[in-house]
């Protein structure tokens, strides 16, 4: 679990890109346990997110409350390369309670392809050796009214 104060919040524009000191889990660890896991897991995303917000004091305000399609970008860092997640649909849907957690923020509209593109979460050694996650959220231009119309963005 993430202490308080172990997160920081960078902005470029629109773009904001959020620096944990969090493990982002293989699914492996909490895919049919009680829904308590899973829900306990989110809720701690929703806390290490805000606290990092908060914390940083990133131009004195939260990122703006998402109303159209965006792009969520994750880098997941860790202390050595045995610590990969080599199955490509486990590294995907890792990012479950990460995109709950966004969602329940209101950072994201909702984590179903139709406001939310997430490529593949890419994966590094940390050169600290830690566990870190790093999640971008931007915007995509141009795709709002098409999200709002019922198409496909």
């Amino acid at each position: 679990m993430m202490t308080r104060g172990t997160g920081w919040v960078t902005r470029d524009g629109d773009r904001w890109s959020y620096h944990l000191a969090r493990i982002l889990k293989s699914p492996n660890t909490w895919q049919g346990r009680h829904w308590r896991v899973k829900d306990r897991d989110t809720r701690e995303w929703q806390v290490a997110l805000a606290w990092a917000v908060w914390l940083s004091s990133c131009h004195g305000e939260p990122p703006p409350q998402a109303t159209g399609r965006v792009r969520v970008t994750v880098t997941r860092f860790v202390p050595t390369r045995r610590h990969f997640i080599r199955d490509e649909d486990n590294l995907r849907f890792c990012t479950k309670p990460l995109n709950d957690a966004l969602t329940r923020l209101g950072w994201i509209r909702d984590d179903s392809r139709r406001w939310l593109e997430q490529p593949l979460p890419s994966q590094r050694v940390s050169v600290d050796h830690r566990h870190w996650t790093v999640v971008t959220i931007e915007p995509i231009a141009g795709v709002e009214a098409m999200a709002e119309k019922g198409g496909r963005g």
